[in-house]
Order: structure tokens, then C-alpha cells, then sequence
């Protein structure tokens, strides 16, 4: 998934040396021109509507004051010779803060919307199958304006086919004791930048289902570079199989539902971090998360990945993921898990260790120990104790222990090649 097509930013900020009035020339490749008049004003030529060809696609313009300095150095904006703006040779744009959007009106007048207070807009700036957020306010009105944003989309009969792509403009958004809820699908909200850059600022105040953040309850929804800090990145609903979150964080509690008993922790995650129960993480006895989607480059805390105080299972795809604490990767873990590494009493600590594991790493009691070890185990390293099992009928290849000086005895099935113990020494069972 992508951005829409087109997003062009400019900036333009004449510095001190420049001439001034500094004249700007409007491209062809120009969509939301952000303009700094500190050091003066600024002038800027659209182009000539006939000339350009611009009739045959209506295009859309946002001219904005980035400098937040409009009001001491105004920007003026002028139409080509033949054309004109609101019925005028000119517009200008004189208060701090201040948007404006462009539009064609007919063959030769331009048609400016412009908010002069400094807050949003007065319309949404996009197109067809997306919504700009400018988030060029404060926080709040940041907020503000992405929950609009997101209001309109919903009325823009988003579907399979048509789907909406929310694009936020990089910077803070506090909305205090709300939630920002994605609970409609086929809309997507995503960064200018690509970056963790949509930043949900508003001050924790409940440890779980924490207020100021966010909550994914639809399926089919992409979410790409919202970072909430401290706060729960909360994905709420059993099996939204078909969401893919993207370069996000949050913290203890993250991609997570805490409140459902027995849900379903499906989708795809990507390049994402949380805290502590994260990524389906257990909290109790009485949640026992079926971890069944897939995790690719994602960081935790402590009891993530399934594992944690209840009886979850890993059963998804796991690639490149790190547990930064003990506990994790599932008390059943039945799933694919390459190059995941976590501490001590992961990878199914007395449950059952059935899944295929390579290059895998964890500390003592780990992959299976005391409980049941069934599955395939390939250049992996456990600490003390780890696969040590009643019920082994693993099939164990090129693995060793970083501690401890005995290796698995596997029962009748099972397999070992070329183990290695904590003191280097080289066995070789039922090879």
C-alpha cells in the first residue's frame, strides 16, 4: 500500500540574502506549496490555466503560511497574464497560519478558499481516494482536523475498490480523553514522510485502555507511522485478519486487546515496537490470545508475542522479532519463527514447543522446557535447561546451549544433529 498519486510537497523559504519580494513560479509537480516568510514577503505566479492544460484534470493547489508569519510579510498570490483570481488581479494571504486551497472556476479564473484565522481550511484539501491533513495548528486542532478528516472519509463510500487513504502532515496530535477509533473499513491512515511522524501527544492516564491514543476495530485497514508513546496502541476486535499496521509504536499493552478473553490477534504487523503485553501478550489466567498473524521486525517488552501470564498460543509467522524480557513467544508455540530472539522461559515454557524455529535464540528454560517439545529446531541457542522435556520428540539441528552442560534426550521419533553444550561439547544423537 501506498500513497495516493499525486502528494507533492514544496517548501519554499527565501532566506535573508534573497531578493524580496521573492517570487515563486508554480510547477507543474506542485500541490501543497508550505512558504517561511521570516526574512520577507513572498510572491507567488500561478500558471497560466489555457496554457498548461490544466482544464483537462482540474488540478488542486494548497498554498499555506509554514512560517507562521503571514501577518508581518504577507505571501501574495497572482494569476498568469489573461487570468484572474476571485474576480481580482490578486490574493493575498496576511494572516499567521494561514491556508488557502485553489481551485480552477472556469478557462481563465482561479478560486481561492482560504482560512485567514490560522486554523484549518474552510474545505479538506484531496481528491478522489484521499484526504491531506495539514496538522499545521496546535495539538488539539490537530486532532481536531484528523477526526474530520477521518468523518469525511466515511462518506466517501470507501470499499474494496475505493479505498480512502487519510495522508497526515507530519507533527503532534493530542486528543485527551478521546480515542482516535478506525472502526470503518477500507480507510487508511498513513504519514507525509513515511516516518513515525503522526505523534498522539495527549498525557496517559489509565495503565490499559489508556485515553489519547488509538484503536483499530475494522478490518482491512492500513495504518503506517502513528507513534503513541507510553500509551496502549490499542487493536481491539477478534480476528481482523486482513489489517496491516506499519512502522508504529506504542507502549505496555500495544497491538493488543486486553479486554477480550480468548480473541484472536491476527493481521500483519510490520517494523512495529510496544511494551510489555504486546503483540497478543497474556495478562492473566483468564486471556489466552490465539497469536495467529504475522510479525515481522517487531520489537516488545517482557510477555509479548503470546506469552505471558495466561496459556497463549504463537501460532502465526514470526520474522526478525525481539521480546526485550522474559516470557514470550507463547505458552504454545506452534507457529514459524525465524531469527526471533527473547530472554528466559520463552518459546513455550512448560507447554508445548510443536512450531518450526530457525536461527532462534532464548535464555534458560526455554523452547519447550518442562512441558512438550515436538517441533523442528534449526541453528537455534537456548540457555540452561532449555528443551529439556519428558515428551521430546523434537527434530533438532545444529543447536547448542549458551548454558548448561547436557543436551536433549529426545524420545522415540525424535532427532538431534551436531548439538553443542554450554562447554563446547559436540553431541551427536540418533544422527
Amino acid at each position: 500500500m501506498s500513497l495516493p498519486n499525486p502528494i507533492n510537497v514544496t517548501y519554499v523559504s527565501p532566506q535573508s540574502g534573497d531578493t524580496f519580494p521573492f517570487i515563486y513560479i508554480v510547477k507543474d509537480t506542485d500541490n501543497i506549496i508550505n512558504i517561511d516568510t521570516t526574512h520577507g514577503a513572498v510572491h507567488v505566479i500561478l500558471r497560466n490555466i489555457r496554457n498548461s492544460g490544466m482544464l483537462q484534470y482540474q488540478p488542486l493547489l494548497s498554498i499555506n503560511d509554514g512560517g507562521n508569519n503571514a501577518s508581518v510579510n504577507n505571501i501574495t498570490i497572482y494569476p498568469s497574464e489573461g487570468d484572474i483570481i476571485n474576480d481580482s488581479d490578486f490574493y493575498i494571504l496576511n494572516d499567521n497560519g494561514a491556508n488557502s486551497i485553489i481551485q480552477l472556476s472556469n478557462i481563465n479564473q482561479w478560486v481561492v478558499s482560504s482560512s485567514q484565522s490560522g486554523g484549518a481550511p474552510p474545505i479538506p484539501f484531496g481528491g478522489t481516494n484521499y484526504i491531506y491533513v495539514y496538522a499545521n495548528g496546535t495539538d488539539t486542532e490537530n486532532a481536531t482536523e484528523l477526526q474530520n478528516a477521518y468523518n469525511l472519509a466515511k462518506t466517501m463510500s470507501p470499499s474494496a475498490t475505493n479505498r480512502i487513504t487519510i495522508v497526515c502532515g507530519l507533527g503532534y496530535y493530542n486528543f485527551g480523553i478521546s480515542v482516535f477509533t478506525l472502526d470503518t473499513q477500507y480507510i487508511d491512515v498513513v504519514p507525509l514522510d513515511g516516518n513515525r511522524s503522526i505523534i498522539f501527544n495527549a498525557t496517559e492516564s489509565k495503565p490499559v485502555t489508556a485515553n489519547g491514543t488509538i484503536k483499530i476495530n475494522a478490518n482491512n485497514v492500513f495504518v503506517k507511522g502513528i507513534n503513541v508513546g507510553g500509551k496502549p496502541f490499542q487493536v481491539s476486535g477478534n480476528n481482523l485478519n486482513s489489517i496491516v499496521v506499519e512502522n508504529c509504536k506504542g507502549g505496555n499493552y500495544s497491538f493488543n486487546d486486553s479486554e477480550l478473553s480468548g480473541y484472536e490477534m491476527s493481521g500483519t504487523f510490520i517494523n512495529c515496537e510496544g511494551g510489555s503485553y504486546s503483540f497478543g501478550g497474556s495478562i492473566s489466567l483468564m486471556t489466552n490470545p490465539i497469536v495467529s498473524g504475522r510479525f515481522i521486525d517487531c520489537i516488545s517488552g517482557e510477555k509479548s508475542f503470546g506469552g505471558g501470564d495466561g496459556l497463549g498460543t504463537a501460532s502465526g509467522f514470526f520474522k526478525n522479532c525481539q521480546s526485550i524480557g522474559d516470557s514470550s513467544f507463547g505458552y504454545i508455540a506452534s507457529g514459524n519463527f525465524s531469527n526471533c530472539t527473547s530472554s528466559n522461559y520463552s518459546f513455550a515454557y512448560s507447554g508445548t514447543a510443536s512450531g518450526v524455529f530457525n536461527n532462534c535464540e532464548a535464555n534458560v528454560l526455554s523452547f519447550g522446557a518442562n512441558g512438550s517439545v515436538l517441533g523442528t529446531f534449526n541453528n537455534c541457542i537456548g540457555g540452561a535447561d532449555s528443551w529439556v522435556s519428558l515428551n521430546m520428540t523434537a527434530k533438532i539441528w545444529f543447536s547448542r546451549h549458551s548454558g548448561g552442560n547436557s543436551a536433549p534426550s529426545p524420545s522415540l521419533g525424535g532427532n538431534i544433529v551436531a548439538f553443542i553444550t554450554a562447554n563446547n561439547n559436540f553431541i551427536a544423537q540418533n544422527p
